[in-house]
């Protein structure tokens, strides 16, 4: 019903739904939070001049309601403590597919092609040699690498491994609201999974060829590429100093630098040892910088 689906639609963008129990709208379950605001989005959404969910979208996201800040204030939280009657936006952790697009995004390397067969991104040896039955999966090259992970081939016994690690439903049961976990194995993806090395590699190379303003409009361009906002006195602090001391030690070893910043004699700018030192230490910054809680969760 029009109810159901602009509930589910609310459920989404704030984190829980105008009726809680979303899978059940019987009389025995948990009333709306906002009645009225339920019925007039669904009157909205069965209006014959109305343009379908994405005038509901609309509406829900140029709210004053969906861009409040998710910060608690003291006032609120004793009135509110559950945000049943969202005197906050809620913050959550993005979803699986979110997170390796985001950082695709950052990377410059998103994909924007709409449509198509699915696609299989690089993923770690090994996932497919238990299954009970054969599968195969070879990695898709050229522009279809980089997809959105809507569009990544799913095993269903043996999906891509981020998937999973991020809470992504198994698709073997039916699943209407995915649970958020938080454990350190995530962080170990986020910092050793080859693909988001990838991209940390490609964003510090954008950042080295943006480098002719300076070292601090080149911190400025990284932090507000990946948080879309400037680093604080503290964070840019910390950030320099990390700079600083990974150019020491990787002028050292201009071999481990060209490691780190996975480049070949081919994409080294000829004679320039500096720049393989350079794009290999801010390689690091961007490691840091896109491991942060912020960059994968919506505030």
């Amino acid at each position: 019903t029009a109810r159901v689906t602009v509930n589910r639609i609310w459920q989404r963008l704030f984190g829980l739904g105008l009726v809680e129990t979303e899978n059940d709208f019987g009389v025995q379950t948990l009333p709306p939070s906002h009645p009225g605001l339920l019925d007039f989005l669904a009157n909205r959404l069965q209006r014959p001049t109305w343009r379908g969910l994405k005038s509901i979208h609309r509406i829900l996201v140029t709210s004053a309601t969906y861009r409040q800040a998710s910060a608690i204030r003291p006032e609120n939280s004793r009135r509110d403590s559950r945000n049943r009657w969202v005197s906050r936006q809620r913050r959550m952790r993005l979803e699986a597919e979110v997170i390796r697009d985001i950082w695709l995004q950052a990377a410059g390397r998103l994909s924007s092609k709409i449509g198509g067969p699915s696609v299989f991104p690089d993923q770690v040896d090994g996932v497919l040699e238990n299954r009970a039955t054969p599968a195969t999966w070879t990695p898709s090259e050229g522009e279809d690498r980089y997809r959105r992970g809507m569009y990544t081939w799913v095993w269903r016994l043996t999906p891509h491994p981020m998937l999973p690690l991020f809470d992504a439903p198994d698709g073997v049961t039916a699943c209407t609201r995915r649970d958020r976990s938080n454990v350190p194995v995530q962080a170990l993806c986020l910092l050793n999974d080859p693909s988001f090395v990838e991209c940390a590699q490609s964003l510090a190379q954008e950042v080295v060829r943006s480098g002719t303003r300076g070292e601090q409009a080149q911190l400025d361009f990284l932090v507000r590429t990946c948080l879309a906002r400037d680093p604080r006195p503290a964070e840019r602090d910390i950030l320099c100093r990390l700079l600083q001391s990974q150019r020491l030690d990787l002028n050292r070893n201009p071999a481990f630098a060209a490691q780190i910043a996975g480049l070949t004699s081919a994409d080294s700018k000829p004679g320039s040892v500096d720049w393989t030192v350079q794009c290999a230490a801010w390689t690091v910054v961007a490691r840091v910088v896109m491991n942060l809680d912020e960059f994968i969760t919506r505030e």
